[in-house]
């Protein structure tokens, strides 16, 4: 027999007599993602995983079949992502040509910006054929790569569907739910704090090394942050203990 998951878990509540503020009070999961899960509003989730957990601890509590709950949960959820990864395969084939058109484009530029630099020296010869010693200036940055003269500079890269939360210098920066093999840099002068509500899906760098995620992590959540040390021009790493249940919200 097909059935709804929300309906089955709306009418199961209804029967037992209990509201929704009830059912969070006794299982501590919150009134939003109680409404969500009965409306199979599953994008309210951060992550995958956190919706399995809260669809089991909730169908449990209901006295339902659980691991036909969550056979469901996860068919529909499953071919919710495939039909978003069919349309960003459609938008991609379509920015294509788009994309050919710009790096013939940018090749063209760098062709113009190395025959200026050509000129430029032939200019400096005609003004000076004897030659002689020149100064050059380094840009080169010492210390580690990834690391800015004054600065944090951080590289998120996910290997499945992932939570993130990033504040930059006291300033809330973005707050999304990112796809598997997606990549972004992100640069703050003197805080970064991430929050990432998947710690096996994602892998962070920085300074040319790989940050570990995992330790300190409750329930597949961690709180990572970057602080820069303007003193001995260091970046430190601290990780938050585990959280409560209002500060995951």
């Amino acid at each position: 027999m097909i059935y709804a998951v929300g309906d089955r878990l709306r009418e199961n509540r209804n029967t037992k007599n209990l509201t929704i503020e009830e059912v969070s009070a006794k299982t501590r999961i919150s009134k939003g993602y109680i409404e969500a899960m009965e409306n199979e509003n599953y994008d309210v989730f951060p992550a995958k995983v956190y919706l399995l957990n809260f669809m089991k601890k909730y169908s449990e509590f209901l006295g339902l079949d659980t691991d036909a709950i969550l056979h469901r949960v996860r068919s529909e959820y499953n071919k919710a992502e495939s039909v978003e990864l069919s349309k960003l395969t459609k938008a991609t084939e379509k920015t294509g040509s788009i994309r050919k058109n710009r790096k013939v484009v940018a090749a063209f530029l760098l062709l113009l910006v190395i025959a200026a630099g050509l000129c430029a020296v032939l200019r400096i010869k005609a003004v000076n054929p004897g030659g002689g010693s020149e100064k050059v200036v380094s840009t080169a940055v010492s210390g580690y790569s990834g690391i800015t003269k004054k600065g944090i500079d951080v590289v998120m890269a996910t290997r499945d569907k992932t939570w993130v939360r990033a504040t930059v210098d006291g300033k809330h920066y973005l707050e999304e739910i990112l796809p598997a093999g997606y990549e972004r840099k992100l640069s703050a002068e003197k805080e970064l704090k991430l929050r990432i509500g998947n710690v096996y899906g994602i892998d962070l760098w920085h300074g040319g090394e790989k940050i570990d995620v995992i330790t300190g992590n409750s329930g597949d959540v961690n709180e990572i942050t970057f602080i820069y040390s303007s003193g001995n021009k260091k970046v430190n790493i601290e990780r938050k203990a585990p959280f409560n249940d209002k500060e995951r919200r």
